[in-house]
């Protein structure tokens, strides 16, 4: 039975529903449009959204009322309604200033080889940027920052192999 949630997105609300069809595979379906994705645990609050040959990944932090998601390079902020109640999310205003406060660290989503690194410590980086590409399954993913800020480690270089959930780069 899918789940069935209510969004607000610029004062228009959204129905959103999402059934787990088999374990790691999700069928999203929204304003008459439907999404089948694969979705992988990356680490924690940390997941790998495989559609159509894409990956994207997604992260997110969660609070009894809040719930705060990174994805394609975008901030998304809802405030949840109470959780034994239906389920519903409203748009929350944004912390002050907008931006994810105190030090970053990017994880690899899945094993694979890094085909390049962007960046070096020390360089500033945007919210959004590209820092790192892992090939993954036969497909490159694109890891980007979550915030501007300056890159304070590098942990891997083109051509190595990582595994899931290895330290790729830390940006404060």
């Amino acid at each position: 039975m899918p789940k069935k949630f209510l969004a607000t997105h610029d004062g228009k609300e959204t129905p959103i529903e999402i059934e787990e069809m088999a374990p790691g595979r999700l069928r999203i379906i929204s304003n008459s449009k439907t999404w089948e994705v694969d979705v992988h645990l990356a680490g924690p609050n940390h997941y790998s959204v495989v559609h159509e040959g894409r990956s994207d990944d997604l992260r997110f932090h969660q609070t009894a009322s809040e719930l705060q998601a990174f994805l394609h390079g975008e901030h998304l902020y809802f405030q949840l309604d109470d959780a034994g109640k239906a389920k519903k999310a409203k748009p929350a205003s944004r912390p002050a200033g907008g931006k994810i406060e105190g030090k970053v660290e990017l994880t690899a989503q899945m094993p694979g080889k890094i085909v390049s690194v962007a960046v070096k410590k020390g360089d500033v980086v945007s919210e959004g940027q590209g820092v790192v590409v892992l090939e993954a399954m036969k497909m490159e993913n694109e890891m980007k920052s979550p915030k501007a800020g300056t890159v304070t480690e590098v942990k891997v270089s083109a051509g190595q192999s990582v595994e899931s959930g290895a330290l790729l780069v830390v940006i404060e």
